[in-house]
């Protein structure tokens, strides 16, 4: 059944309701949407009742206009949300995070731990440990992750350690709620998402790293051209933001650069440790042999 006359016939209505019905008589797209809705008239009871209202709306009388055309737009607004269509256009894309299971618990349920991972108090953390231990997949559904990514980003001491253990035992299935929350003003809420974004990522959030440094600001920029570290790729434009950059941030450049394995970066770090013998403290955590060898000629 070709449904498209339905939804032409509901944009016409819509448009007449703004127009005012004093233009009725003239509102050619009307008429023709009316007459091209006659087929599915007869094709079930509910379409039967609104092609009729609706020829009952051509020929009302003005002071009856209103009236008729709010039922013709009620009736054709409620078959439409029955159906259940929407006007979005293209093709359709499985959806990014959580483990499948939202629909397994009913909301209820899960009320309990987002009230926990929103509100305030001590005893949020009580309720987010007894979850975790009675129910950890629970926070792996999809009406969760937002909200645990959301307490982490604002989360100090203890409850920061418990909410960043469960976030990554969740893995890649969280960053589509990272990436989605981030705002590039600097804040430490965005600092944490574009660390949780890199670490969780690796290689995988190297493309959402390189589109969000140009806006990134503060710390966050620091924490994005660190995180820059995991591409061999990057290699150029880390040479180029140690020379850009100052403070923390060229710093975090340096950081990353141990991590790379070309020659350029190597004299570069060489050349640093010439000017800055106490530098080593960047490599703080960095596995790789270039980092090995500075440390190493440092002591």
């Amino acid at each position: 059944m070709d449904l498209r006359p339905l939804y032409t016939l509901k944009e016409c209505v819509e448009d007449t309701a703004r127009a005012g019905t004093d233009a009725l008589m003239r509102d050619q797209a009307l008429q023709s949407a009316i007459a091209s809705f006659a087929p599915l008239s007869t094709a079930v009871d509910a379409f039967g009742r609104i092609g009729a209202e609706a020829v009952r709306l051509l020929a009302a009388e003005p002071e009856e206009r209103g009236a008729r055309l709010l039922d013709v737009t009620y009736m054709v607004t409620t078959v439409t949300r029955r159906l259940g269509v929407t006007d979005v256009t293209g093709e359709l894309t499985p959806l990014r995070g959580g483990n499948g299971n939202s629909a397994a618990v009913a909301y209820s349920r899960l009320r309990p731990l987002i009230d926990a991972l929103t509100g305030t108090g001590a005893g949020r953390i009580t309720v987010i440990e007894e979850t975790l231990a009675a129910h950890p997949e629970y926070f792996g559904d999809v009406r969760v992750l937002p909200y645990l990514v959301d307490a982490l980003a604002l989360a100090h001491g203890e409850m920061e350690e418990v909410l960043s253990s469960i976030l990554l035992s969740q893995g890649r299935s969280a960053l589509p709620f990272l990436e989605a929350g981030f705002e590039p003003d600097g804040r430490r809420e965005t600092e944490r998402r574009v660390y949780w974004t890199a670490r969780l990522g690796g290689a995988e959030a190297n493309e959402w790293l390189l589109s969000i440094l140009p806006v990134c600001a503060k710390e966050a920029r620091e924490t994005a051209i660190a995180a820059l570290g995991v591409s061999q790729d990057n290699a150029a434009l880390l040479r180029e933001l140690y020379r850009t950059e100052s403070g923390k941030c060229r710093d975090a450049a340096l950081r990353a650069l141990a991590r790379m394995e070309d020659g350029e970066s190597r004299a570069l770090w060489e050349e640093e440790l010439e000017k800055r013998p106490d530098c080593p403290p960047c490599l703080e955590g960095v596995d790789s042999p270039l980092a090995a060898d500075m440390a190493a000629r440092a002591l």
